[in-house]
């Protein structure tokens, strides 16, 4: 199991933040987003951090990561 954590756009996400998603071995973060949803256009724009450290959508992640991801938005 690991802990799903974001910031940015909710709407973008298909699970509650915080929530508990339980992750086969060899699972990726990319892996992960593409289970909630996250179109693959985006994939390259999240920021993601596992147990506080930034890492790479191919990271694999281990039982009991905390992953957060934050949604870069821009505006003008």
């Amino acid at each position: 199991m690991i802990q799903i954590k974001y910031v940015g756009k909710s709407d973008i996400f298909d699970l509650e933040n915080g929530s508990m998603l339980r992750v086969e071995e060899g699972t990726t973060i990319s892996d992960v987003l593409d289970a909630v949803k996250v179109q693959k256009s985006i994939h390259k724009l999240v920021v993601s951090r596992v147990n506080g450290d930034h890492q790479s959508i191919s990271y694999i992640l281990q039982a009991d990561d905390e992953l957060e991801f934050l949604l870069p938005i821009g505006g003008g």
